[in-house]
């Protein structure tokens, strides 16, 4: 799971002396393109058109496993630990093929991405439900040694 640029500013922070304040929740977007390490928000999909929206989850213990909770690999990445469902979609959006994290229900800052688990999905009528199953979203440090 890559970081953006602001995210690795954000997660190394402290280690300079800067404070980071983390989202209190994270609102999930999808999106056509890789925001790459910049976040481009290119290819999200619009904002309440056909039912958009980001799905707001909670940055706790509740949704995510703590590194060294739960058999987390070594205190490097976390998952998922409930499903993520955005709205039954009210039209074609497009193809899902990244989720990204960002700390704001719309514009904000993307703070990581990670290819769509299972695949791109496409959006291409109304009734189509997207859904990240338990488990399958990883946010991950980076370990050579892994």
């Amino acid at each position: 799971m890559p970081w953006t640029n602001f995210g690795k500013s954000k997660l190394l922070g402290p280690c300079g002396g800067v404070p980071t304040t983390f989202p209190v929740n994270w609102h999930i977007g999808i999106t056509s393109t890789d925001p790459g390490p910049t976040g481009i928000f290119t290819g999200e999909f619009a904002i309440g058109v056909n039912g958009y929206t980001r799905v707001s989850v909670a940055n706790d213990i509740a949704q995510w496993d703590g590194p060294g909770v739960g058999g987390a690999n070594n205190g490097i990445e976390i998952l998922n630990q409930n499903n993520i469902v955005w709205p039954d979609s009210l039209g074609a959006w497009g193809s899902a093929v990244y989720v990204f994290g960002s700390d704001a229900a719309s514009a904000g800052n993307v703070w990581w991405y990670y290819p769509v688990p299972g695949g791109a999905i496409a959006i291409d009528r109304a009734g189509v439900v997207v859904a990240i199953e338990f488990g399958t979203l990883k946010l991950r440090l980076e370990d050579p040694t892994t």
